[in-house]
């Protein structure tokens, strides 16, 4: 059972990471310190489960992430002023929601020794970096964005938009990260690296699905522009597609699980 072999010395390094993480995140403004501090302790408690894999895997994905991150940075929130719901600095809600999946499928396998729950642990992360790649790097493309459910144009940015170069993005994220798995042994091999970066390309295509259907969109009455805010020019949104409850932050964790279910049926 992997609870037999709890690696001290991975977990202390993994200590040390997290502290250099958090000391990046805060410099750079990519965490607020509440969100560090929720991240440090993920990485550690991965770590504790998977060994050395959670802390590369973990850490590599945010590491990455945020240089891409702040590649494009002003550009960036240029084209997402006004419409994403949480820009810049991330908060405790989305590093929970890009985070605990994850770590659920973790902690599972660390429970019952199960491969296909390592497997999904994998693939939940491999998910949240596809997206969060999707996301940064497609919102810069000088393609116009289309709906994945209508293929009609759509503004940059809005949930549910999908460009060549995001889509992209999101493969080229979701091999990275399950590809970082495979020194690590636990039983994945070449079989579970496929089956891992496939349900997380499949649920970064089910994150674009909920976001152009179920997820909230609204108009501001003002300007008359579509967001994803309740609050537009200083007045309240009116919702016109989705449910309220149901916000990026929701729909990512909604997907991530999605990866790693997909990715342990699939398995067993």
């Amino acid at each position: 059972m992997p609870y037999e072999n709890i690696d001290v010395v991975a977990i202390a390094a993994a200590a040390g990471v997290a502290v250099a993480v958090a000391a990046l995140a805060i410099l750079k403004k990519l965490l607020t310190p509440a969100a560090t501090a929720v991240a440090a302790v993920i990485l550690v408690t991965a770590t504790v489960f998977t060994g050395y894999a959670g802390l590369v895997l973990y850490a590599g994905a945010f590491l990455l992430s945020g240089v891409i991150s702040l590649a494009g940075k002003k550009k960036r929130a240029e084209r997402e002023e006004g419409i994403h719901k949480r820009t810049g600095t991330r908060g405790v809600v989305q590093v929970i929601c890009n985070g605990l999946p994850a770590l659920v499928f973790a902690a599972v396998w660390f429970s019952t020794g199960i491969q296909s729950f390592y497997t999904a642990f994998v693939a939940s992360l491999a998910a949240g970096f596809a997206d969060s790649a999707a996301s940064d790097i497609g919102i810069l493309s000088r393609r116009t964005a289309r709906s994945i459910l209508t293929f009609r144009p759509v503004k940059r940015g809005l949930s549910g938009g999908v460009t060549a170069l995001g889509t992209l993005s999101a493969l080229a994220g979701a091999i990275f990260v399950a590809a970082l798995a495979l020194p690590f042994g636990n039983g994945y091999g070449a079989v579970y690296f496929a089956i891992a970066f496939a349900a997380a390309f499949a649920a970064t295509l089910a994150d674009s699905v909920l976001g152009a259907s179920l997820q909230a969109l609204y108009r501001c009455d003002e300007c008359g522009e579509l967001t994803e805010k309740e609050i537009h020019c200083g007045a309240p949104t009116t919702l016109i597609r989705g449910a309220r409850v149901m916000d990026n932050d929701l729909v990512n964790f909604i997907s991530l699980i999605f990866a790693g279910a997909l990715a342990a049926a699939v398995v067993l």
